[in-house]
């Protein structure tokens, strides 16, 4: 990407620029744009009728494009153009004073700082029929040749150039420059174009064949850092794999202590390197690479985005955020403080768990994205593109973005192979307040622990544990090879297929099954030792037994192919039982039997007949309690807290939605979202004492639609637009990125040190001034824990020390805790 750090704006003050180009200063900064482009390109500019754009720059009111074409059309007037074009850059017209040629590729550009020239690299050999090997500067008013600049011969093609203060820095394939070995990089002074000593290190080794060379590289605003990318496996004798950070603070530059292994040689060996591009943020605080490589699974960097923090040092570098495409590479990329945009052929973002197809959170965004800097999420910004091969290059101005491809059309409309995307008519990211106490606590649904005391075992079988959907206890996981409740030689199985459950399967306010009872099941695959339960309960009570089954195996997936016994307590209850028969393919059903109980505890036995049997639940009631409705289950409780959550009076009232099925709440700005028990993440807005109607949040298909119905605390940090989280019956805490812009939430899930935090006992959970805090489900008080999750890019520990009681005068467990 060609940043604005080497555009010159104002013609007019090019002497004054150049004034202020003094030996050693800093590039100029990078335009960090207030908000993203339009998605609608601009009318004006022209056609480019062939080859491709390669590259992009601005010098005054002035656009130059380089590339492998060879005319453009504007007005109905076609222009030959050998390689290289000028065009105003307010009205797209031609700039027909400037016309050279040059008998080979043109890779990069970059204005000079007279605001009247600018630097061209590429494969050729001769520029307006003389010899002018690789490098060569131009007038941009009438194509000549810039005499005082004389490089000399560059013995390899030249990929790219940056302009740093007197320094232009060149990267290729070539290993002299003027007859002084120079490998891969390197500077020139760019007044007269002489060698200087600045940049000399050797790059050596290549990834996959091919020679040795630089492809794309960087430099900081402040001229200090350098990172380039390509095929070379080492510089300066020190292993840098792709690629490598340079030190250009002082005389001359040296090999960063900056190193990572995360571009090893893993991706498609049809690419001799898989870097693409790269560009640093405006302050350069971080940069983004781009990949290709072919989709090659979630731990590795093929066909990804990378966010990268530039203060960093050492090896083992990580990015700080990843995003897969699934098997689509990305080329230019441009890094505007309010997004990072990148241009490909990719068709999906957020996702890193599937190749050449769309898998769980995957997000479409055809030919080109605009990315959140600090999650690397996409932005819900609508523009596509022809996919083609990709965008080259791309030049962000105080303008809007400038992208250069091999494709004819933009957003629907011809726009050949040039397209210029205004700042006018863009929209803002928005930038909502998160609350701090003091504030308002919000309690969404039951408060307190179960309330049903009928139900005296319930089982997720195969299963993690798995929270009620009425006011009767969680249900058990049942993921251990052995069990208290049964005998070992079983299996466990999972499924992703919500399953379609038929009327015998509870579904009241007051007697409810959770839908994701029957994404796991407990096969039984010996018939030499059967798999039977047991529960313990005394002699004589009056009980219902009830079994829940659901076929997802497809090798069973007809009437016939399963076929198993079961029996309750000594007496064959299903014989030759059928689920298919009973209720279909991927049908969750239900059978109950009453009996009371032989003081033996309740046995549950399976007995073969066709291939394995099979349970998805257990439930045992005793028949002699009777629990009546429970409105309460949906109410709204608000407690101002003190900025130590010290509590004032609770207030509640009941709740304008089905609150007993919310799982977890966090507020942004002035939207309320809940986890929901259905796996779904729902928005309503939230303003004093009115919530607003849910509207369903688009999870599309990603891990944490599977994981919604289990959250039992949830909280959202702002520092760093992450998702903190806790299961059921799980000791971990979970994290996710989050983009407040559209509530999307990151496909890859993230284990943060819980610490001290007792995960498993999580009921409500949020975080302030450094704290998080949590609901307690073993007593019901309100606790918390040191929590710094630090910045992006520089994350703190997260939890730390030990839990400190904050309030225990009433009961702070329920469905949804949040700040209001």
């Amino acid at each position: 990407m060609r940043s604005t750090r080497n555009i010159v704006l104002l013609a007019c003050l090019s002497a004054a620029l150049s004034a202020l180009a003094l030996p050693g200063s800093p590039a100029a900064a990078s335009i960090e744009q207030p908000r993203l482009v339009s998605t609608n390109p601009a009318n004006f500019t022209p056609n480019v009728d062939n080859g491709r754009v390669l590259a992009v720059a601005q010098v005054g009111n002035t656009i130059v494009l380089g590339g492998t074409f060879s005319s453009v059309t504007k007005g109905g007037t076609t222009y030959n153009r050998s390689r290289l074009v000028a065009f105003d850059a307010t009205t797209g017209a031609v700039r027909t004073g400037f016309n050279p040629t040059t008998d080979g590729q043109v890779t990069s550009l970059a204005a000079a700082a007279d605001g009247t020239s600018i630097y061209v690299g590429g494969a050729f050999n001769t520029v307006n029929g003389a010899t002018h090997r690789k490098v060569v500067r131009l007038n941009v008013g009438n194509g000549g040749v810039v005499g005082t600049f004389s490089p000399g011969a560059v013995n390899g093609k030249v990929n790219d150039l940056k302009l740093s203060g007197d320094t232009l820095y060149l990267g290729g394939k070539f290993t002299k420059v003027a007859g002084q070995n120079r490998s891969r990089m390197a500077s020139l002074n760019a007044t007269n174009g002489s060698v200087t000593g600045k940049l000399n290190v050797a790059f050596a080794g290549v990834n996959h064949g091919g020679g040795t060379f630089v492809s794309k590289f960087d430099v900081t605003p402040d001229g200090s850092r350098i990172v380039a990318i390509g095929n070379f496996t080492s510089v300066e004798g020190l292993s840098r794999p792709q690629i490598v950070m340079l030190d250009t603070s002082g005389a001359s530059a040296s090999v960063s202590s900056w190193a990572t292994d995360r571009y090893p040689d893993v991706c498609a060996s049809v690419f001799n390197t898989y870097m693409r591009d790269l560009d640093f943020s405006p302050g350069g605080d971080y940069f983004i690479v781009s990949t290709t490589g072919a989709y090659r699974g979630a731990n590795t960097l093929c066909d990804s985005i990378t966010r990268w923090e530039t203060d960093h040092t050492g090896a083992g570098q990580e990015p700080t955020w990843i995003d897969h495409t699934g098997g689509d590479t990305t080329y230019a990329v441009a890094a505007t403080g309010v997004a990072v945009y990148a241009g490909g052929h990719m068709r999906w973002l957020n996702n890193s768990y599937a190749g050449d197809r769309a898998g769980p959170g995957a997000v479409p965004h055809e030919g080109i994205v605009a990315l959140d800097p600090v999650t690397g999420l996409p932005f819900s910004w609508p523009a596509f593109r022809a996919r083609g091969v990709g965008v080259f290059d791309m030049l962000a101005t105080d303008d809007g973005l400038w992208l250069g491809s091999d494709t004819k059309f933009f957003g629907g409309e011809r726009r050949q192979r040039i397209a210029f995307l205004p700042l006018a008519g863009g929209t803002a990211v928005p930038a909502p307040a998160v609350p701090q106490l003091p504030a308002t606590a919000l309690q969404l649904g039951r408060v307190g622990g179960a309330t049903d005391p009928s139900v005296l075992y319930r089982v997720n079988a195969g299963g993690p544990a798995l929270l009620s959907t009425d006011d009767g206890p969680d249900w058990a996981g049942d993921t251990g090879a052995s069990s208290p409740y049964r005998n070992s030689g079983s299996n466990a199985a999972s499924y992703t297929t919500p399953v379609t459950l038929d009327a015998s399967v509870p579904s009241s306010n007051d007697d409810s099954t959770p839908a994701s009872l029957f994404l796991t099941e407990r096969w039984d695959p010996n018939d030499a030792t059967e798999m039977h339960w047991n529960f313990p309960v005394p002699a004589g009570t009056p009980l219902q037994v009830r079994l829940f089954f659901a076929n997802q195996y497809s090798g069973t997936s007809t009437a016939g192919s399963r076929v198993f016994d079961v029996s309750v307590d000594g007496s064959t209850v299903l014989p030759s039982f059928d689920i298919v028969a009973a209720g279909g393919h991927q049908v969750g059903l239900m059978r109950s039997f009453d009996i009371t109980s032989d003081g033996n505890g309740v046995d549950i036995a399976f007995a073969h007949g066709v291939e394995n049997p099979l349970i998805d639940g257990i439930e045992i009631i005793d028949r002699s309690v009777v629990s009546g409705p429970t409105s309460s289950s949906d109410d709204v409780s608000r407690t101002p807290l003190s900025a130590t959550g010290a509590p004032g009076s609770t207030s509640t009232v009941a709740g304008n939605d089905s609150f007993r099925h919310a799982r977890g709440a966090f507020v942004i700005g002035t939207t309320l979202y809940t986890p929901w028990s259905d796996g779904t993440l729902r928005a309503r807005s939230v303003s004093g004492t009115t919530l607003g109607a849910a509207t369903t949040v688009d999870l599309y298909g990603g891990g944490f639609a599977g994981e919604a119905a289990n959250v039992t605390g949830i909280a959202y940090d702002a520092g760093t637009s992450r998702i903190y989280y806790t299961l059921a019956g799980d000791s971990r805490l979970f994290w996710r990125w989050f983009l407040p812009e559209n509530g999307l939430v990151g496909t890859m899930r993230f284990e943060a040190p819980a610490g001290a935090l007792p995960a498993a006992d999580v009921r409500g959970m949020f975080v302030s001034g450094g704290w998080l805090y949590y609901a307690s489900d073993a007593d019901g008080a309100l606790r918390r824990i040191a929590f710094d999750a630090g910045t992006t890019g520089n994350f703190g520990p997260g939890v730390s020390g030990a839990p400190q009681l904050v309030d225990s005068s009433r009961d702070w467990r329920s469905r949804g805790l949040t700040l209001s």
